[in-house]
């Protein structure tokens, strides 16, 4: 076991993931390195001898504990530094950025402006849908559905920002800008329909009702990095585009739109080559809370979804 003396007064607890991102936090909090163990990667079994190893790993947290009782100690266990802040990282990005992020310890830590295209999914009618399921059957079809939101969003270099229930919301040109994004989140959109339509299909052979999704996209600038307060800090990414976008989405029952997306990313995707077949104009509409119209356009709810990448 080694100790190394801390570098200043720890005054409060402080989360893992700042610990992790944070070299300033780091610098402050003392470090008990107890042990190293090895597992068969891959493997969900533990051997015996692992087992062992397990009991004297707890019981040398047990003596630094008693033998520091006006400490606070943040416990973390792993097999590999590396391998589980890579983990935690392609939980949201995609896997052609998760090395490069990794690779640069503060690129998440600094809080930029930069135009991203935003991404809200939804699922139309959910609540009726859940009435008629079991709470199990219901947590299966939401695990389907963000299934196959974040696989259409990794598959076209976007960041899943969040699951929001029976949706999600996603990014794309975080954390670094690049020559696709509105296009690449146009083909995601898409991508996502596709996949819902798929399985749409299944489930009409044995008797399940459909899943709706609609998709809301837009184009600006945000404000991006990890915000929060010294206690709790989280990358976000906030700003009038992600309201905007998420507002256009809930515009797509009106619209009757499988696709609602705002002009300005038409622009930029039409700039990037992106392929905008199906896609009607459908004039400026007013959004909630905002006092300028957006000008909008759709693919209507008819109409079939193919990928675009």
């Amino acid at each position: 076991m080694s100790c190394a003396p801390p570098v200043e007064t720890v005054d409060r607890i402080y989360s893992l993931n700042e610990v992790r991102r944070s070299e300033r936090v780091r610098d402050k909090v003392r470090r008990i390195d107890l042990s190293t163990i090895n597992f068969n990667f891959g493997s969900a079994e533990i051997t015996q001898e692992e087992v062992g190893d397990l009991q004297a790993l707890a019981d040398a947290i047990a003596r630094v504990i008693a033998e520091n009782p006006d400490e606070t100690f943040l416990i973390e266990g792993h097999t590999d530094a590396v391998g589980s802040e890579r983990a935690n990282l392609a939980r949201h990005f995609a896997p052609t950025m998760v090395d490069e992020i990794a690779s640069h310890d503060r690129m998440l830590e600094v809080v930029q402006r930069q135009d991203v295209a935003v991404m809200f999914a939804d699922v139309v009618g959910f609540t009726r849908l859940a009435e008629q399921l079991a709470p199990e059957a219901t947590v299966a079809v939401l695990r389907g559905l963000h299934r196959r939101i974040e696989k259409a969003v990794f598959d076209h270099d976007g960041t899943l920002d969040k699951f929001l229930g029976d949706g999600a919301m996603a990014t794309f040109g975080t954390p670094r800008a690049g020559p696709r994004d509105a296009a690449n989140a146009l083909g995601a959109a898409r991508a996502a329909l596709d996949a819902v339509d798929k399985w749409n299909a299944k489930r009409a052979a044995r008797g399940a009702a459909p899943v709706r999704l609609s998709v809301g996209l837009h184009y600006g600038s945000v404000v991006l990095g990890d915000l929060g307060s010294d206690r709790r800090l989280e990358y976000a990414v906030i700003g009038d585009t992600v309201n905007v976008a998420a507002r256009i989405e809930h515009l797509t029952r009106e619209l009757d739109a499988r696709i609602a997306l705002s002009d300005a990313l038409v622009k930029q995707a039409r700039d990037q080559g992106a392929d905008l077949a199906g896609l009607e104009a459908v004039g400026a509409h007013d959004l909630r809370g905002r006092n300028e119209s957006v000008v909008l356009w759709r693919l209507p709810r008819q109409s079939g979804s193919h990928s675009e990448g």
